[in-house]
């Protein structure tokens, strides 16, 4: 089920943990060699795919992921590193993060995320609106994701609908390869999805991810009101100690390409110039797959190790000397 979390605890009991959110599309078991890395070098790890609706259903998976990071920070050092894959991971956990800041629900027994939050990984980047002539990121922290928000004052009506449609046009692909994933691993054709009335459900499904959810996906639950792009980034800036973070993304990402990466980089630099960011490109990979080849986990793995040094956290584990290439060949544990 996509509302499944998989925890596995480390057997230290001054280990760190990390809490993974997958990209839109994915099952758990697309995350385990980040997670058997994670494990091999001492932390306690937890990860989810990304899950945001219904909200029964996500309410389900809150609950399971507020229980697991309780009981890991309890049992080891209470320090903490979020990994968001792509897009949809990075909202699944800013929307948890929301949640746990406001103390709602089951979020409510843990410590503030603050006190215990460490580093940040994020494979690939969000998908804040960019500007179609300079390619920079549009906004401000403070500001909704909503295009709308976002865009130059001197924009012409024709050229503001032109971003929206090309905006829209990206989420199409979004939509679809997440769709046609979960029709893979279902075994339904996906061309029945994609047709006739479909094909114009999913236009509209696409514009909600520019321009915001309508209010009737929002009602019935007292977490929904979660976090976009501008409510995070302004927690983010504001925080007493800036999070270090790594920008883990690949050369050769059809999806959301290099060029707009690095301009989310750079958009980061700018609205939070205090945090200490890493770079870290790794080649000739498709989108959220730079740790399925086996010849670029080291590449990875030294990536994030090199975060874990500018945070401080030094996990101490019995498989903290296993190799990256080692750990994501490891049999799953799937907890």
């Amino acid at each position: 089920s996509l509302h499944r979390v998989c925890a596995l605890p480390a057997s230290s009991a001054s280990a760190p943990c990390v809490a993974i959110f997958g990209f839109g599309g994915s099952g758990v078991e697309e995350l385990q060699p980040q997670a058997n890395w994670y494990k091999s070098r001492g932390f306690s790890v937890i990860f989810t795919s990304p899950l945001s609706w219904p909200n029964a259903l996500r309410e389900k998976q809150d609950a399971a992921l507020a229980g697991e990071l309780q009981a890991a920070l309890t049992k080891g050092s209470g320090q903490l590193v979020l990994h968001f894959c792509s897009n949809g991971g990075f909202m699944r956990g800013a929307n948890a993060l929301a949640a746990w800041t406001q103390q709602l629900g089951p979020w409510a027994a843990l410590p503030r995320p603050e006190d215990c939050l460490q580093a940040l990984v994020i494979e690939c980047a969000p998908s804040r609106p960019t500007d179609p002539k300079t390619g920079e990121v549009l906004g401000s922290p403070g500001q909704p994701d909503a295009a709308a928000a976002a865009a130059p004052s001197d924009v012409s009506a024709a050229d503001f609908e032109r971003l929206i449609s090309g905006e829209v046009d990206f989420y199409q692909m979004v939509i679809r390869g997440c769709v046609g994933a979960l029709c893979l691993k279902m075994r339904v054709d996906s061309g029945q999805v994609f047709e006739d009335d479909g094909a114009e459900s999913l236009r509209g499904a696409a514009r909600f991810g520019v321009v915001g959810s309508p209010d009737w996906a929002k009602r019935g639950s007292d977490t929904a009101a979660g976090w976009d792009f501008g409510a995070f980034e302004e927690w983010d800036r504001n925080l007493p100690s800036p999070l270090p973070r790594l920008f883990l993304y690949s050369d050769r990402d059809t999806l959301v390409q290099k060029p707009k990466v690095e301009a989310y980089i750079r958009y980061t630099q700018r609205y939070n110039p205090r945090a200490v960011v890493i770079p870290a490109v790794i080649p000739m990979v498709a989108h959220c797959r730079l740790w399925g080849v086996r010849k670029n986990c080291e590449l990875c793995a030294a990536a994030v190790q090199k975060l874990l040094d500018a945070a401080g956290i030094d996990p101490e584990g019995p498989g903290s000397k296993t190799s990256a290439s080692e750990a994501a060949v490891q049999e799953p544990v799937m907890g």
